[in-house]
Formats: C-alpha cells, structure tokens, sequence
C-alpha cells in the first residue's frame, strides 16, 4: 500500500494533499491508510467512534465470490470526474453518528473496466468511510463497461453517470458539475476551460499553474455574457500583475467586476490603456475586496466596475460618459457614490 502524501503525519498536511494534489486513478485504500497515517488518528480522531473490521461479513451478503459485496483493497476511484475529498468533513460525519452505519450507507456503483478494475463511480466517500472503522468490505452494485471500451470511453461514461446521479440528487457544487462535464467532452464546459487556461485560472487543479480563482459560478455566468467573455483573460492578467496581490487568490467578484470594466473603457472616446489602469491599481493599496465588497443585489458586476471607473482609476474626462454606459440608473450610482 502506498501512502500517498510522502508518510506526511500531520492532518493538515494529509488533508491539503488529498484535496489539492491528489488526481488520476488511485487505489481507494492507499486514501485509507494516508488518512490513518495521521499522528494520534485512532486514539484521538475516532475517539468514541465504534470500528468494525467486520463490516458487511455478517449479514445476508457475506459470500465476497457472490459479488454482492467486494473487498475494499480492490475498489479504485477516478479523481478525474470524482469531486475532491475533504478529509475532515469524513471524521466530522463519522463522528457526528459515532460509527459507520452499513444499514445507512447501502451499496456502493461500481464499474467494471475492461482490465478488470474495479471503479467506485458513486459512493467513494461512503467506502473511505468504511476503510477509516477498519472495514474490510462493502456492499457494492456493479455495472460492467463493453469489452472493447478504452480507458478513456469508461472515464467518459463513468462521469456522465456520476454528473446525472450527483447534480440531480446530492447538489453538487456549480464548480464540481463543470469539472465533471469536462471530462465527458461538454463543449461548452471545454470552451470554459480554454478560456479559464487562457486567464491563467485553476479551479479544482484542472489548470494545475494557475492562480486560485476564489469561486466559479459568476465566472460561469460571466463568460456566457458574450460581450464579457473575452475580457475575463485581461482582466485576469491585471489582477495578477498587482504586486501586493500576487500571494492571493483571484477574487471572482473583482474579476469579473474589472472584465464588465475593461468592456465599458473600450466603448469610451478616450479609452485608458490596459497599462495605465494597472498602473492605477498599482498605486493604490487597497485588498481585492476593498474594491468588490460594495455592490448592490444582481448588479454585481456593474457595481465593481462602477467602482472601479469612479473611485480607482481616473477616466481622464471620460468619467460622465462612462456613467452614461453603465447599466446603473442614477439611483443606483448614487448608492454606490455613497458606499
């Protein structure tokens, strides 16, 4: 069994390693043991929680050979499509009932590959879960991929079930559906994605030397804005050349705020220069919600850049005529004057 986060002891360590570097196909009990591998994991972590190393083998689905259930050392997941794993909401559940409840947890999808391996597609928290009580099996329900399918077509197929079952029923995160339409070949997910590889942007390690992007969902929303799309690239690259930013994650709301900005500035007679408003932002020290926190309710992004226009940069006479553009009535400026 390999530990996956370099025999790191440390929960911290264990859980940033787990959640933002770990991708690929991976053993779901080498997960198992990097988490017990934690300092004082089991005489601390799961104080008071019951284990059960005999988990599933009691009950009337106790034949492993029948299929019904399967050993957890031969269960894999595929962090490709999977939604990332958080290890101290698994321990804040586990503790929150005081054990693993089979009766609760019900099977687990997994799909057979081609190779024989088995993928847990639905269900891969449930059986870390388990391995953590030091469970040695779960009950499973399989699907079995065509025999001439390639890795790929089984990844492909997986998430898409993972995506319809997950976003129809568990609510995944706006970021977490994307991540997995991805995967499947959505062409506008992968037109996103370009555009996010443009922007130097990574959301879930899909665009791994990228900035942070500190949410995705207004990204989305912007991009679909025809009008906005391109600027979200520029205005990204401001963002991240401000010196006193570069540490920081990119906040959602100033990018896309500063993207309706950069739309605006090129509709005006004497429009500033991309190198000009960096300057601006250079000399100024306000935090990135300095700039995005004042906004009023579904006129988000105008409010960041009627802020922007207004209060960081200096339009050179163009200030009336930007207001003139933007989609803020006078009551609505006079608001934000007053922020």
């Amino acid at each position: 069994m390999a530990n996956l986060a370099n025999n790191a002891d440390k929960l911290s360590v264990v859980a940033g390693t787990l959640a933002n570097t770990l991708k690929g196909e991976v053993k779901i009990i080498d997960i198992i043991e990097t988490i017990k591998n934690i300092s004082n994991f089991k005489s601390e972590t799961l104080e008071n929680i019951d284990l059960n190393p005999n988990l599933y083998k009691d009950n009337v689905y106790d034949d492993i050979k029948s299929g019904y259930i399967m050993a957890i050392s031969d269960l894999w997941v595929d962090l490709t499509y999977q939604r990332t794993i958080r290890v101290q909401k698994l321990i804040k559940l586990l503790k929150s009932i005081g054990k693993f409840d089979e009766s609760v947890a019900g099977h687990v999808d997994v799909a057979i590959r081609p190779d024989g391996r088995a993928f847990v597609w639905d269900g891969f928290r449930r059986t870390t879960m388990a391995g953590l009580v030091d469970g040695e099996a779960i009950k499973v329900s399989k699907f079995k991929h065509p025999r001439n399918s390639s890795n790929k077509e089984c990844r492909i197929t997986e998430a898409k079930m993972y995506k319809v079952r997950n976003s129809d029923y568990e609510k995944m995160k706006p970021e977490e559906v994307f991540k997995s339409k991805t995967v499947y070949g959505d062409e506008e997910a992968l037109e996103i994605l370009d555009t996010l590889k443009t922007s130097k942007l990574n959301i879930l390690n899909l665009v791994p030397n990228g900035r942070s992007l500190g949410g995705f969902q207004h990204f989305e929303e912007t991009w679909r804005k025809e009008n906005l799309r391109d600027y979200l690239p520029d205005a990204s690259q401001i963002i991240q050349k401000v010196q006193r930013w570069k540490n920081d994650s990119v906040s959602v709301n100033l990018l896309c705020g500063l993207a309706e900005f950069l739309h605006i500035n090129d509709e005006l007679s004497h429009p500033l220069s991309q190198i000009e408003i960096l300057e601006y932002f250079e000399n100024k020290d306000n935090r990135q919600n300095d700039i995005a926190k004042n906004r009023l309710s579904g006129k988000s992004r105008e409010s960041i850049a009627f802020y922007i226009g207004n209060k960081v940069v200096k339009l050179n006479g163009s200030t009336k005529e930007f207001n003139q553009l933007i989609d803020l009535d006078s009551e609505q400026q006079e608001m934000l004057q007053n922020f």
